[in-house]
């Protein structure tokens, strides 16, 4: 059985200082508090029912000192909307600590995170990639503690990001500089759990070529393999080739750039391209792409939250957040 003397040992403090943090964390400097609670958490360490007289809210609730982000690997790293500074330092202006926790996001592989199980923490920002599958949804719905979700959309206790305006931006910018063939490069469209994003972007393309009476054209949807360089030459070389492409994804942008070396085409002077997401350079080149809002994205997460843990019962609107436009160097006027 684990034991707060356990902690005390693995951290190599007094179990005084372990009992107090659970039972009244204001006396507790919140680091070594946070390390309590991870450790807590690693180990799997459950308070015994009749050790529960805490510190408590304004509604009598549990107060732990600390606040989860339950993230996964690949929505972190693959769309990074928001930053964690912008999350610790506005949860630090509360006394509460960040605690860090990665999941799987698959029925199949799926493990219970351990503050959902004990249940830890203050409340919870989750993170996926995409919807969460059965397993994850059941616990989310099951759970007391306060959720905030990001990059998922809905009405309540939602930050999420406006893709759709983003592309429709994107679209008109190319517009603007005299383009009217304009092709969109999304191989994995065909999905069927895609991320909104996906979707929605596509939506916004649509809708700005059609408000100027142009045709949209769709790089290859289908498999991703068809994002590759040899997919997007056979477009480029092709009759009545775009002058401009828009690519998801700067992942998908590379191999825009790849085909047009190849052709010997120029960016921007024969071929102008543009994305999503933050990406200073690609081939030398500063990027035309629409940049997610992320320290204001992480800090209205923060804020939210905080909202739900001082009233659990109110919901929260959701919150859709602007993206802005870098118009960087990788578009220009079509070639005559």
């Amino acid at each position: 059985m684990t034991t707060q003397k356990r902690i005390a040992e693995i951290l190599d403090i007094t179990q005084a200082t372990v009992s107090t943090a659970f039972r009244h964390p204001d006396a507790v400097a919140p680091e070594t508090r946070r390390r309590i609670y991870e450790v807590a958490q690693e180990i799997g360490y459950t308070r015994h029912a009749a050790a529960t007289s805490m510190a408590t809210g304004r509604h009598g609730r549990e107060r732990f000192g600390s606040v989860v982000l339950l993230r996964e690997a690949r929505a972190f790293t693959g769309r990074p909307i928001f930053t964690l500074d912008a999350l610790v330092d506005t949860f630090e202006q509360h006394d509460l600590s960040l605690v860090l926790a990665n999941l799987v996001n698959d029925n199949e592989h799926y493990v219970e995170p351990r503050p959902l199980r004990y249940r830890m923490a203050d409340g919870m920002i989750v993170f996926l990639g995409g919807e969460p599958c059965q397993a994850l949804s059941a616990q989310l719905s099951a759970t007391r503690m306060p959720l905030v979700f990001v990059d998922q959309k809905g009405s309540h206790n939602r930050i999420y990001l406006d893709d759709h305006g983003a592309a429709v931006t994107l679209t008109e910018h190319l517009i603007a500089a005299g383009h009217r063939r304009i092709a969109y490069l999304d191989p994995a469209l065909t999905v069927s759990d895609a991320h909104h994003s996906r979707p929605d972007r596509l939506a916004g393309y649509r809708a700005a070529m059609t408000a100027a009476a142009l045709k949209p054209q769709l790089v290859a949807p289908g498999p991703e393999s068809d994002a590759a360089p040899s997919g997007v030459k056979r477009l480029l070389a092709g009759a009545n080739a775009p002058t401009a492409i828009i690519a998801y994804s700067e992942y998908h942008l590379a191999a825009c750039f790849q085909a047009a070396t190849d052709l010997g085409l120029r960016v921007p002077q024969d071929l102008s391209v543009a994305s999503f997401d933050e990406s200073p350079t690609l081939f030398g080149a500063r990027l035309t792409t629409m940049i997610a809002p992320r320290e204001a994205c992480g800090r209205h997460a923060a804020d939210m939250l905080l909202g739900l843990i001082n009233e659990p019962e109110q919901a929260q609107p959701s919150l859709v957040l602007p993206w802005s436009l870098d118009r960087g160097e990788t578009v220009a006027s079509p070639p005559t």
